[in-house]
């Protein structure tokens, strides 16, 4: 029978896994093994997890060597996890026995921490390589989890202080373009002042004259010096206001670049999940409610049309009615 091997092995890996279990058995178990039939099931988290046999008695008569050694060859060549040593446990007892030998977990940990290999070689001898590995990788998992909880707080405070900046710059915005204002008004005035003082100079009614008179006596500051130094004023204004739009603005996009990043490292798939279910069911009992509610109002109503179907009806039958 043909043996349906998974798509990611190679032809060298195919035949090194037949060679192994053929030199593992004797001449007379050589003929049988066509007739095995081997189906490999291969899920995508993993390369083998599972071992699903058409003839489960013919592979329990392999050893438990031949067993071992496909382990060992699946953590040299295809390149083996925890995860699918803790798959092939729970697959039977026996994959369970052998996936926690020591010398496969050994290997795990030579590949899986290397740069630790110095402070657990010392530490097998008390003890098994399967609960150091467990141990581990539990203070593995811990380590990340703790950079990754430094590096949310790192996020928020960096968001927070965004915002303050965002804050202060906006407050800056609205002084500045009040000062621009003032300016602005105080330039005009001026210039309303230059006017009347160049009008003194040509013959005008009394009462034009006296009114001029007064508007030039009001500035005590010579009208030209005022006026330049009014414009300058307004010139920097303008620039820092410039200034300041420029940096809102960038603040604003590593603001919303800083929430993005955040809502990333903040995303789980259950969490999100469960929110969707529960404004799922929110929005179905808010209607309910919204339903029952004018049902209570109008209790009548849905009987009013029954009785107007039901006497139309009876007046078509008997012929009564009529349209006009």
């Amino acid at each position: 029978m043909q043996i349906i091997w998974p798509s990611r092995l190679s032809p060298n890996s195919k035949s090194a896994f037949v060679s192994v279990i053929l030199q593992n058995r004797s001449t007379s178990e050589r003929t049988d093994f066509t007739s095995i039939g081997a189906n490999w099931i291969q899920p995508s988290f993993g390369f083998w997890e599972f071992f699903c046999f058409e003839r489960p008695k013919k592979m329990s008569m392999l050893p438990d060597e031949i067993w071992s050694r496909v382990l060992e060859f699946g953590l040299e060549v295809s390149g083996f996890t925890f995860r699918d040593l803790c798959c092939l446990a729970i697959s039977s007892r026996r994959l369970n026995r052998l996936s926690s030998e020591n010398s496969l977990w050994s290997r795990l940990l030579a590949v899986d921490f290397p740069l630790d290999a110095s402070s657990w070689t010392s530490d097998l001898w008390n003890r098994s390589s399967k609960a150091f590995y467990r141990t581990r990788f539990e203070k593995d998992k811990e380590r990340k989890l703790a950079a990754h909880r430094r590096t949310v707080l790192s996020v928020e405070s960096d968001i927070a202080i965004r915002s303050k900046n965002l804050k202060d710059l906006q407050l800056q915005l609205m002084k500045e373009e009040g000062k621009l204002k003032a300016t602005m008004a105080e330039l005009a005035n001026m210039e309303r002042i230059r006017q009347a003082t160049t009008a003194l100079n040509v013959w005008q009614p009394q009462v034009v004259r006296g009114w001029q008179e007064q508007i030039v006596e009001q500035s005590a500051v010579p009208v030209e010096h005022r006026i330049q130094a009014l414009e300058m004023e307004l010139k920097v204004c303008k620039t820092q206001i410039a200034v300041a739009s420029k940096a809102y603005k960038g603040q604003k996009q590593k603001l919303e670049a800083s929430k993005e990043w955040l809502a990333s490292l903040k995303y789980h798939p259950l969490d999100e999940f469960k929110l969707e279910r529960e404004t799922t069911n929110t929005r179905k009992h808010k209607r309910l409610m919204k339903r029952k509610a004018s049902m209570e109002e109008n209790p009548f109503e849905g009987e009013e049309g029954d009785d107007r179907g039901s006497e139309k009806n009876a007046c078509v039958s008997n012929g009564s009615c009529y349209d006009v």
